[in-house]
């Protein structure tokens, strides 16, 4: 639906929206794959997610999200599975 759009500006507005619609239809995991090609911001939609108990949908959005990172945010990348994963420091 998106590869239609011209800038990455665009595609990022309606992967947001996509994401609200899917969140708010209580479709996580669709909410949490438009999430992580959006710009929303990192720490709304985490927050989000862990305000309603969906850990399944936060793990996939951090994974995707990290995926797009720099490599060299390694110190992000083990902060953020330690949160997705609590069992990570154990």
């Amino acid at each position: 639906m998106t590869a239609n759009l011209q800038t990455a500006s665009q595609r990022s507005v309606v992967n947001a929206a996509l994401g609200d619609f899917h969140f708010k239809s209580l479709n996580y995991i669709k909410a949490a794959q438009c999430y992580a090609q959006s710009s929303r911001g990192f720490e709304e939609v985490a927050l989000g997610f862990n305000d309603v108990g969906e850990s399944d949908a936060l793990r996939y959005f951090l994974v995707k999200r990290l995926e797009t990172m720099p490599k060299n945010v390694s110190d992000y990348s083990l902060l953020a599975f330690s949160f997705a994963d609590p069992s990570a420091g154990r």
